[in-house]
């Protein structure tokens, strides 16, 4: 394992550099270092502190588990963009019937144009009734 160092901050390779959570209450903390003399920022340190909910010490992040995290979050993210997307699909099969209905009882045409012309102007039809 090889240490580095960045200006005055030691940088483990496993650890994610400036991030601390805390095992019970998951609370995340990241470290940020200003440097005013040229005007930038880095990460802060690694160093255990208690949490500021006071249920135990604040620990480093690994990558690994900010690997592991970021995985968990973007299945979460795409499974729920999955489930609006069938929502918005199955709505746009329930109009375009709705218009064909209303179209076929010559029930109100303007409704029924209006229908489909709102699927169109927002992509929303697909494959169905073009």
């Amino acid at each position: 394992m090889t240490d580095i160092t960045e200006g005055n901050v030691h940088v483990d390779p496993l650890l994610v550099p400036g991030r601390m959570h805390c095992a019970k209450c998951k609370f995340s903390l990241t470290r940020v270092n200003l440097y005013f003399a040229n005007g930038t920022t880095g990460p802060g340190g690694n160093e255990t502190e208690p949490c500021p909910n006071g249920c135990g010490p604040l620990w480093p992040v690994t990558w690994e588990q900010e690997a592991r995290e970021a995985w968990a979050t973007s299945e979460r993210i795409f499974e729920s963009a999955q489930a609006q997307k069938k929502k918005v699909d199955d709505l746009s099969v329930l109009v375009s019937r709705l218009a064909y209905q209303l179209n076929r009882i010559g029930g109100n045409d303007i409704l029924a144009r209006t229908a489909v012309d709102y699927l169109r102007q927002n992509d929303l039809l697909g494959s169905t009734a073009r």
